[in-house]
């Protein structure tokens, strides 16, 4: 079982294709992110959990590192980031009490594209490129930012990932399911595996990119489905 902090050490970013599920928002209800693990896990790659649960699925986590390799659900490689609704630190028991830093943001890379993930309720790392630094006592200060959020517009997000040659972005924290693609840019957000909002379904997703290929394929699935 791989926990990534960066992809240094994983496998994923020299496949030709991979796999990957991409859960959100399990709200404590970790019976929801286990279904969806024990669904599609072992045809996986790996897991992206974007926030807002990571205690569900570190006692997943848990579980299944004391099961027989054979049996395991979940997949292999595992990234996960910060939610508004999550501890900054994370106690990884089957780790020999490993403390892990939770970071709000992780930029990736599978089958060789680029891919960042965020949960979606903080904005600040859109303000790097406006901060200007006071030569007189160092204070940084941001100057004019952008404005936006994740429930009425992505287009800040698609400038940021266009601007550092990112290929693609995922997200949380609406609950909603969402799908763009854009100058052959993508984002998707799987939408809440427990607390679904406007109208939706609890859903998750699950999407397969090829290196030598500009297409991905994505399905969502919801837990009644």
């Amino acid at each position: 079982m791989y926990i990534s902090d960066t992809t240094d050490d994983s496998t994923l970013k020299n496949l030709d294709e991979a796999k990957i599920l991409v859960v959100s928002d399990s709200h404590f209800q970790k019976e929801n992110l286990y279904s969806a693990i024990t669904r599609h896990g072992k045809e996986c790659n790996a897991l992206i959990f974007l926030g807002d649960g990571i205690e569900d699925l570190a006692e997943i986590m848990e579980e299944e590192f004391f099961l027989k390799e054979t049996d395991r659900t979940i997949p292999e490689n595992i990234f996960f980031v910060k939610g508004n609704g999550d501890s900054a630190r994370l106690n990884l028991c089957f780790e020999g009490e490993t403390i892990r830093e939770v970071t709000p943001v992780k930029t990736i890379t599978v089958s060789g594209k680029k891919l960042m993930i965020t949960h979606g309720h903080t904005f600040e790392i859109f303000c790097l490129d406006y901060v200007q630094k006071n030569e007189e006592n160092s204070k940084l200060t941001v100057i004019n930012p952008p404005k936006f959020n994740f429930y009425t517009d992505t287009e800040v997000y698609f400038q940021y990932l266009k601007k550092n040659h990112i290929d693609g972005g995922f997200f949380g924290h609406t609950h909603v399911p969402f799908f763009k693609e854009q100058s052959g840019i993508f984002l998707i957000n799987p939408g809440s595996i427990s607390r679904p909002r406007k109208n939706s379904k609890k859903s998750y997703a699950v999407f397969t990119v090829k290196k030598h290929s500009p297409s991905l394929t994505l399905e969502f699935f919801t837990l009644d489905s």
